[in-house]
């Protein structure tokens, strides 16, 4: 029984990791605001070429998750 937790904790430790990466996103937060730095309330702001966005609030704030890893714009 010994020998199989050496082989199977090994195995464990990869599937655990390669799920981990797998399910790495991140989370997108901005402020919009005009030339006078005053907040921007209900604009839409999104990702180019992704169907994720969001809706500034009261103090032109968004907030994007679930956001793969790369560059955005």
């Amino acid at each position: 029984m010994t020998n199989y937790r050496y082989l199977l904790f090994p195995l464990v430790v990869c599937a655990t990791a390669a799920t981990a990466q797998a399910q790495t996103t991140g989370t997108i937060n901005g402020r919009v605001t005009n030339s006078n730095g005053g907040a921007v309330e209900a604009v839409s702001v999104g990702l180019e070429g992704q169907p994720k966005g969001d809706i500034t609030d009261e103090q032109g704030r968004f907030r994007i998750r679930q956001v793969a890893p790369g560059q955005y714009t």
